[in-house]
């Protein structure tokens, strides 16, 4: 994902940006792409995705600057303020062990928020479905949680979807998803070793 201004590039070329590009604090950008695929999913075949990327180059040119495409999200002409944030901005860096899950940038915005204006609540946090962890440690750095006094629970089978309570097109599109990572629950929990305020 980049910030920074990508006018000398075509939208093809901007969507297929490197993901080893950190996303990087500054002033609302002129543009804000996603990575690769741009975090896109569900396409079937090579035409697809070629339908995708000329839709999304129609959308750039119609739209010019301010644009955000990524995680299953597209947005024109929105200010992205959180990218002006240094201490969440740094967070979605430093907990990104894959290099590529700078895309959910928008959505780990809005949960950063979410917990933020909940913070003066009693009670304590929970998340299900945690996977690998990624969005819990953003929000937890991010929102300085070994400074407060809240726990953050953490939920998941830890073993892949559960076919009682999934769609059929979450099972369907689950194989590819990688959901059942052998070792997961131990990542995790690595991952969270240095908080007592997980569970």
């Amino acid at each position: 994902m980049q910030s920074e201004n990508l006018s000398d590039r075509t939208a093809e070329q901007e969507c297929e940006a490197s993901a080893s590009e950190p996303v990087k604090p500054s002033a609302p950008p002129q543009r804000f792409y996603g990575i690769g695929e741009v975090g896109f999913y569900g396409l079937r075949s090579d035409e697809e995705v070629g339908e995708l990327r000329r839709a999304l180059g129609t959308l750039r040119r119609l739209y010019g600057s301010g644009c955000f495409v990524a995680d299953m999200m597209c947005s024109f002409g929105k200010a992205f303020s959180f990218a002006r944030d240094t201490g969440f901005v740094g967070a979605v860096n430093r907990h990104d062990l894959s290099g590529h899950d700078k895309i959910y940038i928008w959505r780990l915005h809005t949960l950063v928020w979410a917990a933020r204006s909940a913070l003066h609540l009693p009670g304590d946090f929970v998340e299900c479905g945690v996977f690998m962890g990624y969005s819990a440690r953003v929000i937890a750095d991010a929102l300085e949680f070994q400074r407060r006094d809240k726990t953050f629970y953490l939920y998941d089978t830890f073993e892949g979807l559960s076919e009682r309570y999934s769609s059929a097109s979450e099972l369907e599109m689950a194989p590819s998803m990688s959901f059942a990572t052998p070792g997961l629950f131990e990542a995790v929990c690595i991952r969270f070793d240095e908080f007592a305020f997980t569970r």
